[in-house]
């Protein structure tokens, strides 16, 4: 494994999560493509199928520019546009999932500890 990539994309990914509240209520597809590279970066250097961390095409759309009153008709946005919130729901999973495999040699009692 190469720890300088790992760390690249670690590193990128508390980045990226950090400055998405920053963002608005709704992600560009630049993040999205910023976001998968990162994902495709952490799935090369892991060698682990991450493609359920991805934002699906499906959870892109376009969002509601303007509305006409007279006919009652929306304008909607030409580019494609992802819920914050769904975002970062994939980032945190991710972040898990990479806290989870790099401690994985660490053997972690589950449920409570006695007192």
């Amino acid at each position: 494994m190469n720890t300088g990539a790992m760390y690249e994309g670690y590193a990128r990914l508390t980045a990226f999560r950090n400055n998405c509240p920053k963002i608005g209520p709704f992600v560009d597809t630049s993040y999205i493509a910023e976001y998968h590279q990162i994902v495709d970066l952490l799935e090369e250097i892991g060698g682990k199928q991450l493609h359920n961390f991805r934002v699906p095409h499906s959870q892109m759309k376009p969002i509601i520019q303007g509305y006409d009153m007279d006919t009652e008709t929306s304008r909607y946005s030409t580019e494609r546009f992802c819920d914050s919130t769904f975002l970062l729901m994939k980032v945190e999973a991710l972040l898990s999932f990479f806290a989870m495999v790099t401690n994985s040699s660490e053997k972690r009692p589950i449920g409570f500890a006695p007192r």
